[in-house]
């Protein structure tokens, strides 16, 4: 399958499971409070981090190995068989802990449930990341569709049901159950099914580096909300993780459908001993060149957005908002890292990058957050800016990406984006329309610049979008 191809797949599966997934957010901000967003936001973080040492960075390797045998492939099942059994015990064991240090019995609960997922993963993992490598991106889109209408499903009728954060849990282990199923049922013919002693030296050899730039990537992600809910406790931490979780709409439909497709192809790409720098710097410019309007839109239509998505009870959440799209336009052109240096074999500058920045935004974190959650999210604005400037110079080593290059980025990118501010401001600002009126209004207006502004810039989605069209009227 070749990568545009790959990419359609892709992106219909995500927008299908925007559709779920945003319709069931609506449905459960009317059915769970703040508080139990914050319950299960904190123990589903520290689950997350656990997830790293349950994969132990296998599917990386299966996606890039150039040698990938029966015996590396048994070796890879071991090494997730065991990580993952050890997590589920760690995690059902030390919930008691987990839950005396945030005085919260509600999470212990929860922590028990998510570990029986550690138990069943092991047993489709291998095979999706197989699956990937293959670039078999059909199936993998109707998978996660039936998985994300089954937990769906689960987590409405609880939360209905009143099981109130506990719903979240049980519909996580429903989807996981599904899946695994279904790739029981569907395991390629050549994949072993039994786990092997041979060559796990030689998968440990990438892996421990791989699993340690997850760990402390994990780690930067989930311990400011573990953070925050300890320091300022749950129901800031759920206007926090509503905020985080609007803003992520946009990678939810087109970042992840990009991501998955981008280090098996680079691989290949690689293996084949063809350059990955023109295409590279050509997905960054399209995905940075949509990003960036959506991301102005959110920012200047925090507040009627927060209310008409979830309700009166989450107003809270537009001003985190805005500074979390603020700072995800000032990191976009760090996007799509880590597929370029994993399939090049550069797995230690990632893991030296996060060594470096991690625990440099955990002391700003904890320094900062006496002071507040809006002031420290404002400060932790200047990582990024930092940390694209060495990404820039580990690049231009690596494959040649220089500073002129990310310079036209920002200027295709950037005019089309002011281009869009304009209209939504004086929507925002100088028309006096209710929530929804001004939404509805201020999307449609902004849609149509933005399509003409791209034509007018020659930005290099006007060429994809006439690319779509010409294929179109030709199989017509």
């Amino acid at each position: 399958m070749n990568f545009r191809k790959a990419l359609v797949y892709t992106f219909t599966s995500k927008y299908l499971l925007l559709i779920i997934q945003f319709g069931s957010t609506l449905i459960l901000s009317r059915l769970l409070t703040p508080a139990d967003i914050g319950i299960y936001t904190i123990a589903y973080s520290l689950v997350a981090i656990g997830h790293v040492f349950r994969d132990f960075g296998v599917g990386n390797y299966i996606q890039q190995e150039k040698d990938l045998t029966t015996d590396r492939i048994r070796a890879a099942m071991t090494i997730t068989l065991l990580f993952a059994w050890l997590m589920a015990l760690a995690l059902y064991f030390g919930a008691n802990y987990a839950a005396s240090f945030y005085n919260e019995d509600g999470i212990k609960k929860v922590f028990q449930v998510l570990a029986l997922n550690f138990l069943l993963i092991p047993f489709g993992s291998v095979t999706t990341s197989y699956i990937r490598r293959q670039m078999r991106f059909k199936f993998v889109m109707k998978l996660e569709v039936v998985c994300s209408l089954v937990s769906t499903a689960t987590v409405i009728t609880l939360a209905y049901a009143g099981f109130s954060y506990m719903s979240m849990a049980w519909s996580s282990v429903a989807g996981i159950i599904v899946e695994i199923s279904i790739l029981v049922y569907f395991r390629p013919t050549e994949l072993p099914r039994l786990p092997g002693l041979k060559d796990v030296k030689h998968v440990l050899k990438f892996s421990y580096v791989a699993v340690s730039e997850t760990l402390i990537s994990q780690l930067g992600g989930y311990l400011p909300d573990l953070i925050v809910g300890k320091v300022l406790g749950m129901q800031v931490l759920g206007l926090l993780s509503r905020a985080k979780g609007t803003e992520a709409l946009f990678d939810r439909v087109i970042t992840s459908a990009i991501q998955p497709v981008l280090l098996p192809f680079f691989s290949k790409q690689n293996r084949a001993g063809e350059n990955i720098k023109e295409p590279y710097l050509h997905v960054l410019m399209c995905v940075t060149g949509l990003a960036w309007p959506a991301l102005i839109y959110m920012i200047l239509m925090a507040e009627p957005l927060i209310y008409v998505l979830y309700g009166s009870q989450w107003t809270g959440a537009a001003i985190l908002l805005k500074i979390i799209c603020i700072r995800q336009m000032l990191g976009r052109l760090m996007h799509f890292i880590n597929p370029i240096l994993v399939s090049k074999g550069h797995v230690k500058a990632l893991l030296k990058m996060q060594m470096f920045f991690v625990p440099l935004e955990l002391a700003i974190l904890i320094l900062a957050l006496p002071y507040g959650l809006i002031s420290t999210l404002y400060v932790l604005c200047v990582i990024p800016i930092i940390r694209t400037l060495i990404i820039i110079r580990i690049l231009n080593k690596i494959i040649n990406v220089t500073f002129n290059d990310y310079f036209n980025i920002i200027l295709k990118c950037g005019l089309p984006t002011l281009m869009c501010a304009v209209p939504i401001y004086i929507i925002r600002n100088g028309w006096y329309l209710n929530e929804v009126y001004s939404l509805i209004l201020s999307a449609v207006i902004t849609g149509i610049i933005f399509m003409l502004s791209i034509f007018l810039f020659k930005h290099p989605l006007s060429s994809e979008l006439i690319k779509i069209k010409n294929k179109i009227t030709y199989s017509s």
